[in-house]
């Protein structure tokens, strides 16, 4: 028993068998756990940046839409012309109506293009009997009316896509 005095202890160990570390296979088997549970995290980081992306387009072409509808009823009824045939915005440069619309706009990005038709269309209004002159004039002047359509076409990861928006304008 005396011998075991002089045998040299390693001076890092407790001199008990360390269980407290983990194997290889212990540390390989948590690591493609913690990964099996990563991608669908990263999945939806994926999909949530396409979504962000695709909203971004489609309130650029709602913008635009709405700026060109701006523009042309900002004028009067009287100088909005009765028709423009279905046609892209820049190729009617040279209109004089159309000349100071086009000066005026926010340039588009290269995937949107603008298209413009407009048409007059009259209506058979009742006038009521015995009603004042005020609101005769003002039924006079709802007899006919200009719709304003405006098309966005753009691009989005390579489908064609498209904004549709009308409105209505009158001489009251």
């Amino acid at each position: 028993m005396n011998a075991r005095k002089y045998i040299q202890k390693n001076k890092y160990s407790s001199g008990r068998k360390n269980y407290g570390a983990f194997s290889f296979v212990e540390i390989m088997v948590a690591i493609v756990l913690i990964s099996i549970g990563l991608i669908p995290l990263f999945s939806l980081f994926v999909s949530t940046t396409s979504d962000v992306s695709n909203t971004i387009d489609e309130v650029l072409a709602t913008t635009y839409a709405n700026e060109l509808i701006d523009s042309i009823i900002a004028h009067k009824f009287v100088d909005i012309p009765s028709s423009v045939a279905y046609s892209e915005v820049q190729t009617l440069a040279g209109s004089p109506f159309f000349d100071k619309i086009i000066a005026n706009l926010t340039p588009c990005s290269s995937e949107f293009r603008r298209y413009v038709e407009i048409s007059e269309t009259a209506t058979t209004v009742q006038i009521p009997a015995n009603v004042s002159p005020l609101i005769a004039e003002r039924y006079n002047r709802i007899k006919s009316f200009k719709i304003v359509k405006i098309k966005i076409k753009y691009d989005l990861n390579g489908r064609a896509r498209e904004l549709n928006m009308a409105t209505i304008v009158t001489g009251a």
